[in-house]
């Protein structure tokens, strides 16, 4: 909220994908967040209204799922659950909502989805 630093998606030299945080002081150095490789090519971060939370999308036994994590990386949530890709998440204005898109709209074959809002709890958000 106070514009101090950003969040990021970051494709290593190795191939994994991570996120990233940012503060904009000149020389800043990134820091990685939250899991080592989220899997997934759209982790898609996207940093709650009070800047305390990141919703981002990670792989989940083949699945993409939505997760949200502290701002620094910890205590990590999934959020969607089930057989059906969840991804590109945003917060609602005062953050108590995430909109997501449920079913793969990047798909080759067949692309669909559709938006889910879902409430968080208070220890998600």
């Amino acid at each position: 909220p106070d514009a101090s630093a950003f969040v990021f998606h970051a494709k290593e030299h190795d191939g994994r994908h991570r996120i990233g945080l940012q503060t904009l002081e000149i020389r800043a150095t990134r820091r990685f967040i939250g899991p080592s490789d989220t899997g997934i090519p759209y982790t898609t971060p996207y940093p709650s209204p009070d800047g305390r939370h990141v919703a981002y999308t990670a792989r989940v036994d083949g699945t993409a799922q939505v997760f949200v994590m502290r701002i620094d990386g910890t205590h990590p949530q999934q959020v969607t659950h089930g057989n059906e890709p969840s991804m590109f998440p945003a917060w609602s204005p005062i953050g108590h909502r995430l909109v997501v898109v449920r079913g793969d709209p990047t798909s080759r074959d067949a692309p669909a989805g559709r938006l889910v809002v879902l409430p968080l709890t208070t220890s998600a958000a």
